[in-house]
């Protein structure tokens, strides 16, 4: 767990046939959100608090034609995050999202000025190019846009109507958790990062096969086909079962998944 914040609970009944069961469930805080919240927080007090970072931001903006593209939207400029507004949670991310590569273009040309900004912007572009960054702020916009459009909407509906939409909008959130909605998301993610440039491999995975004079190019061994448990059929299981994945890109952001949601 790497002393992150976590809680334990566990609870013992007997089953039909009086025998005793034992159930565990593990809490873990994601730290990383913390982290997260804040390169948003620094991206729009970098790009804000000076004129001289700000004029790059608008140089590469207009000359990827993105200022005029969509001068019908407000996700032109990066927006502040603000803890007590949802609203600004959700525009903050969409603004980074449809900002990117002009945030990713001036961070770089500002890196490659050779002047003291160039150790400033390394910090923000750094964090911003990170796999797991991408993942989370995808998840989060993901998220957060229901979450925008009910706060909206509870502005103008009396009670009964607004019981109704929350109801909705706890479906909606409850049916992001399934496999179909994850892979759906997930195929988003793979598109941005290919578009962008971005490496979602498992770095931790690359080190260790440089470090041991892996040659990655080799086919693995096939592994036997996994199959669940004989004890499981004709059951519809809505949780996990024990058995081990294979850590692969994939499964590794879906770990990661529910835990942020």
């Amino acid at each position: 767990i790497k002393d992150v914040c976590f809680s334990l609970m566990a609870d013992e009944t007997r089953d039909v046939f009086g025998r005793e069961q034992l159930s565990v469930v593990t809490r873990v805080v994601a730290p990383y959100l913390s982290e997260f919240y804040s390169i948003i927080n620094k991206n729009f007090t970098y790009f804000h608090a000076s004129s001289v970072t700000n004029e790059p931001f608008k140089s590469v903006q207009q000359t990827l034609n993105l200022g005029k593209k969509n001068c019908s939207s407000s996700a032109t400029t990066i927006k502040k995050w603000a803890e007590t507004k949802w609203d600004s949670r959700w525009t903050s991310i969409n603004s980074i999202i449809q900002n990117y590569k002009v945030l990713i273009k001036s961070l770089e040309e500002l890196e490659d000025e050779g002047t003291k900004r160039s150790t400033d912007a390394r910090g923000p572009l750094l964090a911003l190019t990170e796999p797991l960054f991408v993942v989370t702020i995808f998840i989060l916009d993901c998220l957060l846009d229901k979450i925008k459009i009910l706060s909206d909407q509870l502005n103008s509906l009396d009670f009964g109507k607004a019981h109704t939409f929350i109801s909705s909008v706890i479906n909606q959130i409850s049916t992001l958790r399934t496999e179909e909605e994850f892979c759906k998301l997930y195929d988003k993610i793979i598109e941005f990062s290919v578009e962008n440039n971005i490496d979602l491999s498992v770095k931790n995975n690359i080190d260790l096969s440089v470090k041991n004079n892996i040659d990655l190019s080799v086919k693995n061994k096939e592994k036997r086909l996994k199959t669940t448990s004989t004890r499981f059929a004709n059951c519809f299981i809505t949780a996990t079962i024990g058995q081990r994945e294979e850590i692969d890109n994939k499964n590794k952001f879906r770990i990661y998944f529910p835990s942020i949601q």
